[in-house]
C-alpha cells in the first residue's frame, strides 16, 4: 500500500513540475545569450560538442564517477546531503571555473576566454547526461517514477547553478531574470492547461 501510494505521489509530482522542467531548459538556453559574447555560445557549442563525442566516441563514466566520488568526500560532513550536492553541482565545471578565477588574477585571460567557456559547457553537459543514466540504472521498474521524480528537481537545481556559476565567472547579476524567466514560463503553461481542463 505505502508503496503504490509513493509511487502516484511521484509521478503527480513529475507531472506537476513538468511545466518548470521545460520553462527552466528552454530559459537556460535562451539565458546563455545575456552573457557578453563569446561566453554564451561557446558555452552551446561545448554543451553540443560533449553530445556528440558521447554518442560516437567515448561514454566518460569514470571520469563523470570520480568527480561524483570527489564531490561526495568533499562535503561529507553535510552527509546524506552531500549526494544530493554531488548530483546537483556539476563537478568538473565548478573546478573550471575556480581554476579560471584564480589564474584571472595573476595573468590576463581575455583572449582565452572562449576556451573555458567551451569546456564548461562540455563538462556541464557530461554532468547532466550522466546523472540521467545514473538514476535510470538505480530503478529497475519500467516507468522509473524515482528517476522521473528525481531528475526533474536535480535538473532544475543544476541549472540554477550552473547560473550563478556563470554569474560569478562574469560578474554579472542575470539569476533573478532567469528566475524571472522560469516563473512566468512554467505559470503561463500553468494557465493554459488550467483553461484548457475546465
Amino acid at each position: 500500500m505505502g508503496e503504490g501510494v509513493l509511487f502516484l505521489l511521484r509521478i503527480a509530482f513529475t507531472v506537476l513540475f513538468a511545466p518548470v522542467v521545460y520553462a527552466g531548459g528552454v530559459n537556460f538556453y535562451n539565458h546563455l545569450n545575456v552573457y557578453p559574447p563569446p561566453h554564451g555560445e561557446f558555452f552551446k557549442w561545448g554543451m553540443c560538442a560533449f553530445f556528440l563525442v558521447f554518442l560516437f566516441l567515448h561514454r566518460f563514466e569514470k571520469m563523470y564517477q570520480g568527480g561524483q566520488s570527489a564531490m561526495t568526500e568533499v562535503f561529507k560532513f553535510l552527509t546524506p546531503l552531500n549526494h544530493a550536492i554531488a548530483r546537483t553541482v556539476p563537478v568538473y565545471t565548478l573546478l573550471l571555473f575556480v581554476v579560471f578565477f584564480i589564474w584571472g588574477k595573476l595573468h590576463d585571460l581575455s583572449a582565452y576566454v572562449h576556451y573555458f567557456q567551451f569546456f564548461a559547457g562540455f563538462f556541464f553537459m557530461m554532468h547532466i547526461i550522466l546523472l540521467a543514466r545514473e538514476l535510470q540504472d538505480e530503478e529497475s521498474s519500467f516507468i522509473k517514477p524515482s528517476y522521473l521524480f528525481q531528475m526533474s528537481l536535480y535538473f532544475v537545481f543544476s541549472l540554477c547553478v550552473m547560473v550563478l556559476l556563470l554569474d560569478l565567472v562574469i560578474w554579472q547579476s542575470t539569476f533573478p531574470q532567469f528566475g524571472g524567466d522560469v516563473f512566468r514560463g512554467a505559470r503561463d503553461i500553468y494557465l493554459a492547461a488550467i483553461e484548457k481542463i475546465f
